[in-house]
């Protein structure tokens, strides 16, 4: 369910992407440092939600690889504390009296 949910709102975003782009495709004129050009609003608006969204990843790695890092270790922790649970649970109890 929540696939098909995610399906419908991928669908209703491209959908309205295409109507702006459709709407708004005129061509700007672009002032670089060095000269200018000439470009569609579409492609500009295109690449700038492109390299957006390539910043955003190259920011959130970071912490993501992070947090994957943390999670190996602490698993890593867990199991050797298991395998000395068990070593100490094989342990013969002596008794003092």
């Amino acid at each position: 369910m929540r696939a098909l949910v995610q399906f419908f709102l991928v669908i209703l975003f491209l959908g309205l992407t295409a109507a702006f782009a459709a709407l708004n495709d005129g061509v700007i004129l672009i002032n670089y440092f060095v000269g200018e050009g000439e470009i569609r609003l579409t492609y500009l608006l295109l690449a700038c939600f492109a390299g957006g969204a390539i910043m955003a990843l190259l920011l959130v790695s970071g912490t993501y690889l992070k947090s994957r890092l943390e999670i190996r270790r602490l698993k890593n922790t867990i199991n050797i504390n298991n395998q000395e649970l068990a070593n100490l649970r094989e342990l013969p109890v002596k008794d003092p009296y």
